[in-house]
């Protein structure tokens, strides 16, 4: 997956200040170079890879959708099958109204 977002060194920042932590600290914690961090923070480098959005987000104690500002995907092929089960899932909870009647046949809970 392909972040590439150009405020995500902008918040990395942000985040790494406000908690009090230093340059060097955060990208021992997220497994890169103090370098590579500061090029990151000064918008001279792109966050291309999920990974390393998860590095940074672990180092600082936050979450991956903070840092990119959406919702990171997750990449094994069972996380894709919760996220769509939880869509169904969804989809069944918000498709009928409160007493609402469907033109189906109710099954016995038992079979449910």
């Amino acid at each position: 997956m392909t972040v590439e977002d150009p405020g995500i060194g902008r918040r990395v920042r942000e985040i790494r200040v406000r908690r009090g932590m230093t340059m060097s600290v955060t990208a021992g914690l997220a497994g890169i170079s103090q370098s590579y961090l500061s090029m990151i923070e000064h918008g001279r480098r792109a966050v291309e890879k999920r990974s390393l959005v998860e590095g940074l987000a672990e180092a600082l104690r936050v979450s991956p959708a903070e840092l990119s500002g959406k919702p990171c995907p997750a990449d094994d092929r069972g996380s894709r099958l919760v996220a769509a089960a939880l869509d169904d899932i969804g989809d069944t909870l918000t498709g009928w109204w409160v007493d609402e009647v469907p033109e189906i046949a109710v099954r016995p809970w038992e079979e449910v």
